[in-house]
């Protein structure tokens, strides 16, 4: 807190734990004396480091289970301690950090639903102002209140599992990755976000219980309270006088400190202001407005059974005063925002010239000038300022124009100007002393001191490189975290105290406390969440499924509704695994995917052919809330398996083969539909792991169908950036394609047929980039062998044709999107939850859509909901499309007939004209009916 400021920050709104963030500039933090157990490792894993400590991937993994069990946890039933003491001896943690990780995590979890038993209103009576000795006032918890006490604990619980995970975190090995420990840093640093938000929504709700809301009346504590507030502003003889001038001397008497404070804060710059002084500053500010606004609203305040009218002219006058400084209150919030996001900017953000003064701007035309050999130093020096002058114009227009502008500065630096650069490095070092004697005498030392470093170090050049190859490919990060944060600013200045549906529901006791937090805290908008899906509304909860990094529950509500609840850790845990391969974005939350689908699925219209899914929490673990879709699993039609008991009235395969052929051809028919608009819909979010386990059918008795995707994690990836087009850029896809392309030479007869392999090289379909991708666009293939070779390696194999054929509705709910206000809107929404790279592959994918559809809307193949069920519709769809009976010859050659009978499998399987023909015509046995 500022020394010129006379309020004291909430007393537990405790600093984060400092920590060194991979890539940033950070304190450094005291190793704690707690290390791990050097016990062996078992067969298979990693070795110990040098000092006996597991390497961090194994105390990740290991950690990450127990703080998944211990905030799976209710606070009732507690911590499985048995559970936890097997896991730390599978780990050899040391029974120390095994016992302090559980204690921490277990009470740290019961302090926090401990708030769920408060309503709103009780913990807005839990805030209390005070005043010291030398006349501060200061915001704090209220100790006499039980609210205000488990606020308190609340908080200070949160900051010892914060401390322990810190721990943890500051005795890591030094050849941690950047990802495993930003990933264990993450547990750790929302502990800390977790202090914050809790004393954010306990100020909100304090706003809410002093505001009429929805024409509800204030409560009579809160109408007491309010009539103190301006009795302590206006003076209670001058109100019974109704002497309005010394009202308003009074009045303007009471919020001078806090207009002086403001002024201060003009004045002598925004780094000392913090987020307590801008929230406590509000806390005034509109405690006085809302006071003045129930007084003019009754006419009177009531102070020990007394009515005390107010003059109408004062409260009109006052109110100006107010809100001339709640304007200047909203100045200093932005312009704090705003000097934030450039310190974020400068000193945050990893930019070269940090520690290398050749780098610097002022130096490109003295470096150009030296030759082309370094020439390359400039120009990366020029493109570099301009991606930071280009961040530096976001933050005072935080638009889509801007961002786009940084965005394609940040892309224009590639890994060639990066080995440009290493190379006029070597040139830069054979010069010597050899340079101009123009030459500026700030630049020639620089130039001196680097070339003394690579004398001293051998292979500082090298590690130069790696270094900026690792900065500069994951800058336009930090163009979207800049864009993201400005955006912020702006949003805050309306936003940061408005009361949502949802913090309204907290207020009233409709929804529990820890929603609210977590959902928060994870980076989701109050709308997100299903306030009918909360804890105080659960009738019943079982386990689907357990593993060790996820327990997925099927919870049933008082109102009858069911949804399976799938807690966020899993997506965290699986980030080295799951995520990546499906080409998501590193360690991103499977729920933000997750909402992505339902927003996709809102903007389509294809509700009908996707679960609904909601953001959410259940016993105090934050996740997603999955409606509970009907039927039996795709692959027990398919292959004509009995319809488990208990099962919703779904009729079984061999029972719809009997019905007539009137009843069968509805059957068919509303089958086919729904998977063509559940195609296009995969098709559309890049979804990659749609086989016959991850869609759900039922046929019912009358006859109607329905067909409901689950499992979508998959979606939203980067590997499938159009329809046709897949992009392989990691090196396992790399090696994997390039080793099925040899197999497949190989079975022509030797695997040295480099004339087969080239002939693959040299297919229109296939582009090798120079940063090592591929890039493979099956529309221009003319070898069907690479289709086949991309359903191994790219992942979407399920869905690697496009429809020949599509719904009406869905047609003209997509070709909708081409432009105007509901393109904009769902693209914004798409922007806030995905990362840059996979937002750009989910636009290409849906133009890449609307053109198709309005390709097939002018050659007639849009068939409407009756449509679909005609058997001659149905005989046009199955046909679209060719299967392969035999491999065409590649090279002159065709692979044995062992490798031909397997690949023709594989080949007719992922490339079925429709999901219909690939999952179910097998399981509905109907002779020469799609013939």
């Amino acid at each position: 807190m500022s020394g010129h400021a006379n309020f004291a920050p909430i007393g537990h709104n405790l600093p984060p734990v400092q920590i060194n963030v991979p890539g940033h500039a950070a304190p450094q933090v005291e190793p704690q004396p707690q290390q791990l157990a050097g016990a062996d490792v078992p067969a298979g894993a990693e070795p110990p480091v040098a000092d006996g400590r597991l390497p961090t991937e194994t105390l990740l993994r290991e950690l990450d289970v127990m703080l998944a069990k211990a905030s799976s946890a209710s606070a009732e039933k507690g911590v499985d301690a048995d559970a936890l003491a097997r896991t730390a001896r599978a780990a050899k943690l040391s029974a120390t950090v095994a016992e302090e990780l559980r204690t921490a995590a277990r009470t740290a979890q019961a302090k926090m639903r401990a708030l769920d038993a408060f309503t709103g209103a009780q913990l807005a009576d839990a805030m209390q102002r005070f005043e010291d000795e030398n006349g501060n006032t200061y915001v704090d918890w209220n100790p006499l209140n039980d609210a205000g006490e488990a606020i308190k604990e609340a908080l200070e619980a949160q900051e010892e599992l914060s401390k322990a995970l810190a721990k943890q975190i500051n005795s890591h090995p030094a050849k941690a990755t950047a990802e495993q420990q930003a990933a264990l840093e993450e547990a750790m640093l929302q502990c800390d976000r977790r202090i914050s938000e809790i004393e954010t929504i306990v100020l909100q709700v304090t706003e809410i219980a002093e505001r009429h809301l929805d024409g509800e009346q204030i409560d009579a504590a809160t109408q007491t309270r309010l009539g103190r507030k301006l009795v302590d502003l206006a003076g209670e003889q001058s109100l019974q006088m109704h002497d309005r001038t010394r009202a308003l001397e009074a009045l303007h008497a009471g919020l001078d400190p806090l207009v002086r404070k403001l002024d201060a804060y003009a004045a002598h710059g925004t780094d000392t202001v913090t987020k307590v002084d801008l929230r406590t500053l509000t806390r005034e500010i509109d405690q006085a407005k809302n006071a003045l606004a129930a007084a003019a609203k009754s006419g009177k305040v009531v102070l020990d059974g007394r009515e005390i009218f107010v003059d109408r002219t004062f409260l009109d006058e006052a109110a100006k005063a107010v809100e001339a400084a709640k304007r200047k209150l909203d100045d200093l919030r932005e312009n704090v925002g705003r000097a934030a996001v450039r310190k974020f900017i400068e000193n945050d953000m990893p930019w070269p010239w940090r520690d290398n003064a050749i780098f610097k701007t002022e130096f490109a035309d003295s470096l150009e000038s030296l030759g082309p050999d370094v020439a390359p130093i400039a120009s990366l020096v020029r493109k570099v300022d301009a991606v930071r002058a280009a961040m530096h114009s976001m933050v005072d227009n935080p638009k889509y124009a801007f961002y786009s502008a940084a965005w394609d500065a940040a892309e224009d630096i590639t890994t060639d100007d990066i080995d440009a650069v290493n190379q006029a490095f070597t040139a830069l070092i054979a010069r010597g002393g050899n340079l101009p004697p123009n030459l500026p005498e700030p630049l020639r030392n620089a130039i001196s001191d680097f070339c003394q470093r690579c004398e001293d170090s051998p292979d500082y050049i090298e590690k130069l490189y790696k270094s900026f190859r690792r900065e500069f490919v994951n800058l336009s990060i930090g163009v979207e975290h800049v864009y993201i944060m400005a955006g912020n600013v702006k949003k805050a200045k309306e936003e940061e105290f408005l009361a949502s549906g949802v913090l309204r529901d907290v207020f009233r006791g409709e929804r529990t406390f820890t929603s609210l937090v977590e959902s928060r805290l994870h980076g989701y908008d109050d709308a997100d969440i299903d306030p009918a899906l909360d804890d105080r509304n659960v009738e019943s909860s079982r386990e689907l499924g357990s593993g060790a990094m996820n327990c997925v529950s099927l919870v049933t509500f008082k109102d009858g509704r069911q949804a399976v609840f799938k807690p966020e850790v899993a997506g965290r845990l699986s980030a080295t695994t799951t995520p990546l391969q499906a080409g998501l974005a590193s360690r991103q939350q499977m729920t933000r995917v997750n909402i992505a689908v339902q927003k996709t699925a809102d903007a389509l219209g294809l509700g009908d052919v996707m679960v609904k899914t909601t953001a959410g929490t259940h016993n105090g673990v934050f996740g997603m809330f999955m409606e509970r879709a009907p039927g039996v699993e795709g692959a027990t039609i398919k292959r004509r398996c009995a319809v488990p008991a208990g099962t919703q009235a779904t009729l079984s395969a061999r029972e719809i083969d009997q019905l007539s052929d009137e009843d069968f051809a509805k059957v068919s028919g509303r089958l086919m539909r729904q998977f063509n608009r559940l195609e296009w819909f995969d098709l559309i979010t890049g979804q990659g792991d749609r086989h016959d386990c991850n869609y759900l059918v039922q046929v019912r008795p009358d006859l109607t169908v329905e067909v409901k995707g689950i499992d979508n994690d998959s979606s939203f990836g980067v590997f499938r950036p159009g329809l046709r087009k897949f992009v392989l850029n990691t090196d396992n896809q790399r090696r994997r394609f390039d080793n099925e392309v040899k197999r497949y030479a190989t079975a022509c007869g030797n695997e040295k047929r480099n004339d087969v392999i080239k002939a693959f090289d040299d297919d229109p379909a296939i582009k090798r980039n120079r940063d090592g991708s591929i890039e493979i666009d099956l529309s221009k293939t003319t070898n069907p062998a690479i289709a086949e070779i991309v359903c191994h390696i790219a992942l979407g194999g399920q869905t690697m044709t496009v429809p020949d054929a599509i719904d009406r509705e869905l047609c003209d709910r997509l070709v909708a999107l081409k432009s105007g206000a509901p393109r904009r809107a769902y693209l914004a929404d798409l922007k806030s939850r995905l990362g840059a790279a996979q937002y750009k592959a989910a636009v290409s994918r849906l133009d890449e859509a609307i053109a198709h559809a309005e390709k097939l809307r002018r050659e007639g193949k849009v068939y409407d909901a009756t449509q679909w069920e005609t058997r001659e519709v149905q005989r046009t769809v199955a046909a679209l499309g060719s299967r392969l009976k035999e491999l065409p010859p590649v090279a002159g050659a065709r692979p044995n007939a062992a490798y031909e009978k397997k690949f023709l499998k594989e080949y007719n399987y992922t490339m079925a004209p429709t999901v219909f023909g690939r999952d179910m015509i097998p399981g509905i046995r109907r002779k020469g009916w799609f013939a």
